[in-house]
């Protein structure tokens, strides 16, 4: 092995050390910190005495409830839709060779925001039988979730299929999830127009993002999503072969029709089982691989772990602030993403020399 490769397997090394070191810090400042004040040492006890009983809390029960019950499954689902979204977002950007790409650039959060819509405002869905007529308001829940899933994959596979009909390359599909996404934005804007005040207060807190939905009945459908990343380290390497272009890919042996298609339909689903439970939640799928690569390279290998680690960390900091900073209100930690990730992602573009992508 040559030194700087060595070297270079030390720095990666180094810096998954340091995300994990960080995200085990935020864990548990995101869950000490809000309306009820819990010491950071509190935090740990309790979690360590759910974990083993050689660990004993001496914590009252108001903070165990408040612990377990109310901020741990956001916090869980804050590490769980960071690290597929920003998952999503590196292997979306390697197969379209393209740095701007992510999984809402195939139309997938514009195919959500109209299923969720059309389940708020007109109370219909593929679960018909949970809905009711026009102008009703208390939509469930599961109506929602359900539409959301199920259009987001009818997005994926409108785009799969013209893809392999006009030839699966990068600019056919962006073209296609570009007409896609302005297609069911356009539906979800007309119902929004038509729909009654409550219900478009409704769909635009939906659209904005919150982890408050997080409960632990869905945390174990929403986790479904990370057991697609080891699948997509193990794919590393046919990834990488996508930096060289489609036809040295194939040299090499790589079925690029296939492969890019199967990551679409992967990655569509990685996205629709987060953002269907919680709402749209932008900028993370976009700057996470990019702050992953900055540091250790573009190789895919390595490249997936290091984006779900940053992508785990950055929501979950957003989170954090979005509960922080005008307390006791709770913004939107779409907005929020948004409104750090967009300065944050211009100073890395300005500042970094190393984004390649030949």
């Amino acid at each position: 092995m040559s030194i700087a490769y060595l070297k270079g397997m030390k720095k990666r090394m180094l810096f998954t050390f340091c995300l994990l070191l960080l995200l085990l810090f935020l864990f548990g400042l995101s869950i000490s910190v809000g309306s009820a004040k819990i010491s950071f040492l509190d935090v740990y006890k309790v979690l360590l005495s759910r974990i083993s009983t050689l660990f004993k809390a001496n914590v009252d029960e108001t903070c165990e409830y408040i612990i377990l019950n109310l901020r741990l499954p956001r916090v869980l689902g804050a590490v769980v839709v960071g690290s597929a979204l920003a998952v999503a977002g590196a292997v979306c950007q390697a197969i379209m060779r393209n740095p701007l790409a992510s999984p809402f650039t195939i139309g997938v959060s514009s195919a959500a925001s109209f299923g969720a819509s059309l389940a708020i405002i007109l109370g219909y869905g593929v679960l018909s039988c949970y809905g009711g007529g026009y102008g009703y308001i208390v939509t469930n829940e599961l109506l929602v979730i359900v539409n959301s899933f199920v259009f987001c994959m009818l997005c994926a596979f409108i785009v799969s299929v013209v893809a392999g009909v006009k030839g699966s390359n990068p600019t056919t599909i962006v073209l296609c999830g570009v007409a896609v996404g302005y297609f069911f934005s356009a539906c979800a804007s007309i119902m929004q127009y038509l729909g009654e005040a409550e219900a478009l207060k409704s769909v635009v807190a939906w659209l904005l993002g919150d982890l408050g939905r997080v409960t632990w009945r869905y945390l174990p459908w929403m986790s479904l999503s990370l057991m697609v990343i080891p699948l997509f380290a193990v794919l590393g390497w046919r990834l990488n072969a996508f930096n060289m272009g489609d036809e040295v890919a194939a040299s090499l042996g790589v079925n690029v029709k296939r492969l890019r298609a199967t990551c679409i339909a992967l990655i569509c689903f990685m996205t629709a089982t987060t953002i269907s439970f919680v709402g749209v939640i932008g900028f993370v799928c976009l700057v996470s691989p990019h702050v992953a690569r900055i540091i250790i390279g573009n190789d895919n290998r390595v490249l997936v772990f290091a984006s779900a680690l940053v992508g785990a960390n950055l929501l979950l900091a957003s989170d954090t602030i979005a509960r922080t900073i005008v307390a006791p209100v709770i913004l939107p930690v779409g907005a929020v993403t948004s409104c750090v990730g967009g300065p944050f992602f211009v100073y890395l573009l300005l500042k970094s020399r190393r984004v390649h992508w030949t």
